[in-house]
C-alpha cells in the first residue's frame, strides 16, 4: 500500500497507492464521539486523555461527510490518502466536537509504534471553534483543509515513520522548509485547491 520502511528527516512521505481490497476487512476511518478529553503535559510533551463514547450518530455523520470530506473527495490527492487509510493496517477515528476539546489534532494511541515502528491507529480531534484554527483564516473558510492536515498525521501514524520531534512533524505535514516540495502535505492540498499556501506552525503567512 505504501512504504512502511522509517524516513529520515528532510525526507518526503510518498503518495500512498490505492490498496488492495481485503476480504471483509472493515473500513479503518470510524466516526466516533468521544468525551472527558482532558490536556495535560508528562516529560515536557503534551499529553491528551478521553474515553470513547460510541459511534457518531448518522445525521452528525452525513453533515460532517458533506463539510469535511466531500471536498476532499474532489481531488486526486485527497482521495488517495482516504483511500490509503481506509484500507490501512490501524485504523483511524474521526471525532468532532465543535467547542468541546478546544484543539485540533490527532492522537497515535501506539506512540512508539508510531515512531519508526509497525504503525498505530488514531484519533483525531476536529473542533471548528478551538483558537488553534483562530490565526489560520483559510482553514476556518475551508475546513476540509484542517482535517486534510490531521489526515497526514493519522497517515504517517498508521505507517510507522511519524517523528517524535513536535516541530519537525509539523513541518512535515505542512510542506514547509526541507518539506516544501513534498507531494503529501498540507501545502500540496492548498496547492491542488488552489487555496494559499502556509507558511508555519502557527499562522499563513509570515
Amino acid at each position: 500500500m505504501y512504504l512502511s520502511t522509517h524516513h529520515g528527516l528532510g525526507e518526503c512521505f510518498p503518495i500512498p497507492a490505492v490498496p488492495k481490497q481485503r476480504p471483509n476487512a472493515p473500513e479503518q476511518i470510524q466516526f466516533i464521539e468521544v468525551t472527558n478529553v482532558r490536556r495535560g503535559s508528562s516529560g515536557g510533551r503534551l499529553t491528551t486523555s478521553f474515553s470513547t463514547a460510541g459511534t457518531m450518530s448518522a445525521e452528525k455523520k452525513q453533515r460532517f461527510i458533506k463539510r469535511f470530506i466531500d471536498p476532499i473527495l474532489q481531488h486526486d490527492l485527497g482521495r488517495k490518502v482516504l483511500l490509503a487509510l481506509s484500507g490501512g493496517p490501524h485504523p483511524v477515528g474521526i471525532a468532532c466536537g465543535n467547542g468541546q476539546f478546544g484543539f485540533n489534532g490527532t492522537i497515535a494511541l501506539d506512540r512508539p509504534q508510531a515512531i519508526g515502528g509497525r504503525g498505530s491507529a488514531s484519533i483525531i480531534f476536529i473542533d471548528e471553534k478551538a483558537p488553534d484554527w483562530h490565526s489560520l483564516e483559510t482553514i476556518l473558510a475551508h475546513p476540509d483543509v484542517g482535517l486534510f492536515h490531521e489526515l497526514v498525521h493519522a497517515l504517517h501514524n498508521q505507517s510507522g515513520v511519524a517523528v517524535a520531534d513536535e516541530n519537525e512533524a509539523e513541518r512535515r505535514v505542512i510542506g514547509i522548509g526541507p518539506y516544501l516540495k513534498c507531494p503529501v502535505t498540507e501545502n500540496a492540498y492548498r496547492d491542488a485547491r488552489d487555496l494559499p499556501l502556509r507558511c508555519c506552525r502557527d499562522r499563513e503567512q509570515l
